[in-house]
């Protein structure tokens, strides 16, 4: 058999999923418009009345206790399926009225107990694993401990051994990049079996001439992140499906360029991802008009993180499409973006003048519209540090919010390194409400500061300013620097003559 009939006889058809409410073309992971599912098996009459009972479910509870009472019963893969796209539909309306994680990823576990467990008859079924991962992964099962917990059991590894010999060569050929997404999400490491059939389905089988570049890109995203794990068969299969991405790259959508940026910089250094780079770097500039802000965001980053020496042009071209596009800020893209000029080495109206004052001011008059919308302390932290660093200051007011929407989530995931990045940052702008907050957080004495403060806790030169923090001039500087030479110095005179003997002479 040719492998043309191969695919066809394994019913190789593009497909796409549903549209969900949270969609966002970042990447290929965060339940972008036009994603990929696993392809759905034929199916009986008698299975396709049952599954459609599924999209009526009306809570993710209800899905737990629907695959719990047909799984004995002989529950066929289509309405497994069928569930899995319940459930994660369920999450990003979960997500978008911003209830409690638990309510999706609890029945969640319960499945994937149930249906890859020791005792269920689809554990070792292809397709039905492939649901479950991609389901699974699509929940952000890595961001909830207790879920996460559910796959380090040495049963999930034994169930993916099982899927190599048997199941993954019933997976259709669709539904092989979504699975290779799902494994690096989950960042779960198969054994070696599996990656051999897998490039052997690929690539001795040749079904990886029929995918597209989407495909192809999905997949690449889950190998990359395996590699990070040193995962030797991971880096094998991804830099064969680089060098056919490289084949069909020559002409890339925004949405291609934006997934391929997402994935550079955690490829291992090779060849074919310098010559990758090069190709969706040099279609920057006339694809930016039609790229969105995340896009735009992550092609910068892409480039800072790789230290790729972009030209000026291309940057203008991408800073004038986000420009024109902050208003859809959901408070995500702007600190990637600015902190990726920073990164490149840009500056307010340096020589190049690629970056200018206005267009920084721009950016945070469209992240403190989303202050919020509960943006994670760390993206605040990264906003007010590349601002900073590109030398423009937020105003007192400014600073203020971000404090007190960092303090609201009660500094949420922020660790030692990453609370002390943001009290330079309120230091730099001299924002002493926020040092106070940060040192008293942290433990930290405050030493006594000399001279006023502005009105709202800027800086004296932020007075008459609406209390905007100024920084430091020469002035302030050296009387500052002397102040805390002259306590020093007090402080090892009063330690010395504690420590003087008795009646010793001062």
């Amino acid at each position: 058999m040719s492998t043309a009939q191969h695919a066809q006889h394994q019913g190789y058809q593009p497909q796409r999923t549903f549209r969900t409410a949270t969609a966002t073309p970042y990447s290929y992971t965060s339940g972008a418009d036009d994603e990929l599912e696993p392809q759905m098996p034929a199916h009986s009459a008698a299975e396709h009345s049952a599954a459609e009972q599924v999209p009526h479910l009306a809570t993710a509870a209800e899905a737990a206790a629907f695959v719990r009472e047909r799984l004995p019963q002989g529950l066929a893969v289509n309405e497994l399926g069928a569930v899995m796209k319940r459930m994660v539909e369920l999450h990003f309306q979960q997500l978008a009225r911003r209830g409690p994680r638990s309510e999706t990823t609890g029945p969640m576990s319960e499945i994937v107990t149930l249906v890859l467990g020791d005792s269920s008859p689809l554990r070792g079924n292809g397709p039905a694993v492939t649901y479950v991962l991609w389901a699974a992964a699509k929940l952000r099962y890595r961001s909830d401990p207790a879920s996460q917990e559910v796959f380090c059991k040495a049963w999930a590894l034994r169930m993916l051994a099982a899927a190599a010999g048997r199941g993954l060569g019933s997976c259709a050929p669709h539904s092989l990049p979504p699975l290779l997404w799902a494994l690096g999400t989950l960042r779960l490491t198969p054994p070696n079996e599996f990656w051999e059939q897998v490039t052997n389905r690929l690539f001795g089988e040749g079904l990886v001439s029929y995918f597209r570049t989407d495909e192809l890109i999905m997949a690449v995203l889950g190998m990359a992140s395996l590699q990070a794990k040193s995962a030797a068969g991971a880096s094998q299969v991804a830099d064969f499906l680089v060098e056919e991405l490289l084949k069909k790259s020559n002409h890339l959508r925004p949405r291609e360029a934006g997934g391929i940026c997402d994935f550079l910089p955690r490829l291992q250094q090779t060849p074919s991802r310098e010559q990758l780079a090069d190709k969706v770097f040099s279609q920057a500039q006339h694809l930016a008009r039609d790229m969105d802000l995340i896009e735009l965001s992550t092609v910068l980053w892409a480039a800072a993180k790789l230290e790729y020496p972009m030209p000026h042009e291309p940057v203008r071209a991408l800073l004038d499409s986000a420009q024109a596009q902050l208003g859809s800020n959901r408070g995500h893209a702007v600190p990637g973006l600015l902190w990726s000029l920073a990164k490149l080495g840009y500056r307010v109206d340096d020589d190049a003048g690629v970056v200018t004052e206005d267009f920084v001011r721009a950016c945070i008059d469209s992240q403190m519209a989303t202050i919020d919308r509960r943006v994670p302390p760390q993206k605040i932290t990264k906003f007010l540090n590349a601002c900073g660093v590109l030398g423009v200051s937020p105003s007192g007011p400014e600073l203020q919010a971000c404090l007190d929407s960092i303090q609201e989530q009660n500094y949420h995931h922020m660790d030692a390194y990453g609370l002390r990045s943001l009290l330079r940052a309120f230091h730099s702008f001299q924002f002493w409400p926020g040092v106070d907050a940060l040192k008293a957080h942290l433990g930290i004495e405050r030493p006594p500061r000399g001279g006023g403060r502005g009105s709202e806790g800027g800086s004296p030169q932020g007075e008459g300013q609406g209390g905007a923090p100024g920084r430091y001039d020469g002035r302030e500087r050296r009387r500052y620097s002397k102040e805390r030479r002259q306590r020093a110095a007090e402080q090892q005179a009063e330690r010395a003559a504690e420590q003087a003997p008795e009646g010793a002479v001062a």
